[in-house]
């Protein structure tokens, strides 16, 4: 007899050890979208993003269902990366493509 296990892991919680509150606000935004980049390369979705701590940030993730929720996600970063490139000028430039190279994001 065969028992095979019933049911799936859909989301958790992670955290970014580098993503603190002693960081300059620019660096911090533009950090953080790095790291939600590299978040859905491995197919994770950040659903909520808590206040960063001297300890880092905590996200909240699921992985996604269906690829809108991966595309809505994928928007929102592009829409993300364009304020605060307006914000701080940073530079910003994000293009739909393969990646430059591999990395996994360390929660």
């Amino acid at each position: 007899m065969t028992i095979k296990p019933q049911g799936r892991v859909v989301g958790g919680t992670c955290q970014n050890s580098k993503l603190t509150n002693k960081l300059d606000e620019s660096v911090y935004a533009y950090a953080k979208g790095v790291y939600w980049l590299e978040l859905l390369k491995i197919k994770m979705v950040p659903k909520k993003w808590n206040k960063p701590t001297r300890n880092g940030t905590k996200v909240k993730f699921i992985y996604p269902q269906s690829q809108e929720e991966f595309d809505k996600s994928y928007e929102d970063l592009k829409k993300y990366a364009a304020e605060i490139d307006e914000q701080y000028g940073l530079g910003i430039v994000l293009v739909d493509g393969p990646a430059q190279k591999d990395g996994e994001p360390t929660c």
